[in-house]
């Protein structure tokens, strides 16, 4: 996990979960606000599909890897004190704005 991508005070996995959980629907409500300005027309398809293929998709893959590692981790110390079965509430985490997630590329891929 890219340690500057997170803030220090995200320490536990199930901070780190609800860290990347909101950073996965923060980038979905801006792909969504994209595909909004490319229907009505304020971007060009190209600018469209540059955006999800330079922008969007490594993001999404870093985030993806990022909170299925965070999950992984939860669910083996879930395993480890015998807590079955174990969940969370993944609606709650999306919008939770305990951590404000930086989404940008910068921060994401080069962070």
């Amino acid at each position: 996990m890219t340690e500057k991508t997170i803030p220090t005070e995200c320490k536990t996995d199930l901070e780190k979960t609800e860290y990347w959980t909101r950073a996965q629907e923060l980038l979905r409500l801006e792909h969504n606000e994209m595909g909004v300005q490319f229907r009505d027309g304020k971007i060009t398809k190209k600018e469209w599909e540059k955006y999800r293929k330079e922008s969007f998709l490594p993001r999404s893959k870093k985030i993806h890897k990022e909170l299925n590692e965070s999950r992984a981790s939860l669910r083996n110390e879930a395993a480890k004190e015998d807590e079955s079965p174990w969940t969370y509430d993944k609606e709650a985490l999306k919008e939770s704005t305990k951590w404000s997630p930086d989404i940008s590329e910068e921060a994401l891929l080069n962070g």
